[in-house]
């Protein structure tokens, strides 16, 4: 590991909290900083850093997204997942967004190496869990199961807008 600052960029329930944390343990006297929403992260020289990210499962992701934000649980208990899948105009760039552009990791990671010529290490939570000293922190004490319904409508749509994705 080279001797620059870290700065953890990348999307909202992926893990950035945890790749934060785990980062420190690793790397003890680091200066780290984390910048959730990767889209959202002008105002910083980052080059100056050595740029880490963390992608997820999308539709773990989402899953994640509505047991924790509750204003997205609502709209997924009283309207369904073709709601939840819209978005919500005053978390774009915040937090959720449309979830499924935000699940377009290599497009935003593409953006922003290419922005601030900057190489990012990028890291894959279902991978990187695996790490017994990876901390597991803002999980959402909630648990819903998708219907294959849901999935399928996920799995469609992130297709339909050439997202990839792990499942």
């Amino acid at each position: 590991m080279d001797k620059r600052p870290i700065a953890v960029v990348g999307f909202p329930k992926c893990g950035t909290m945890s790749l934060a944390l785990w980062s420190k343990q690793k790397y003890p006297g680091s200066n780290i900083t984390r910048s959730e929403n990767i889209w959202n992260c002008d105002g910083k020289n980052w080059n100056k850093y050595h740029c880490m990210a963390i992608t997820r499962d999308p539709i773990q992701r989402i899953k994640s997204g509505i047991q924790y934000w509750p204003e997205i649980e609502k709209i997924y208990n009283d309207k369904g997942i073709d709601e939840v899948l819209k978005g919500i105009d005053r978390y774009d760039g915040v937090g959720f967004g449309n979830p499924i552009k935000q699940s377009d990791y290599d497009r935003y990671i593409e953006i922003f190496e290419n922005k601030f010529d900057v190489k990012i290490e990028v890291y894959r939570f279902e991978d990187i869990i695996k790490d017994n000293n990876f901390p597991h922190i803002n999980e959402s004490n909630k648990k819903i199961k998708l219907s294959n319904y849901d999935i399928g409508v996920i799995k469609d749509r992130l297709k339909s807008f050439n997202v990839n994705y792990f499942s």
